[in-house]
């Protein structure tokens, strides 16, 4: 398989599939160990999908994962709850957006596209 040029990749997305267990099977650990390895290799991020447990967190952040995503950061909203959830987190961050900037117009209906935890915080993609 090779890269599209208009479209080069620089992250490689871990199904929940190989998430689910990960606390508690070796052998989809050693997988993911090496999936994360080879990912680091080729000089892309990772990002863990269905993540929802602390222990897999634990675990992901030990393999050396990047990015995560899943309900133990958050469960789907609708958009008014995310907008305030948004604002809640930002106004406890210093220099953070205000409620005021994190309006509907800013956002704009349906403008999220991903959320995605990280080692150093959350990461809103609009």
């Amino acid at each position: 398989m090779a890269p599209s040029p208009r479209r080069p990749i620089n992250k490689l997305k871990i199904d929940r599939c190989f998430v689910q267990n990960i606390d508690r099977d070796d052998a989809n650990r050693a997988i993911l160990r090496a999936t994360i390895s080879m990912a680091r290799a080729l000089g892309l991020l990772t990002l863990a999908e269905g993540v929802e447990t602390q222990g897999q967190f634990q675990t992901l952040l030990e393999l050396g994962c990047d990015q995560f995503q899943g309900y133990l950061f958050g469960r789907p909203q609708p958009t008014e709850s995310f907008e305030q959830t948004l604002a809640d987190l930002a106004g406890g961050l210093e220099g953070g957006p205000t409620a005021h900037q994190l309006t509907p117009c800013s956002l704009g209906r349906g403008a999220v596209r991903e959320v995605t935890a990280n080692r150093r915080g959350m990461r809103l993609l609009l």
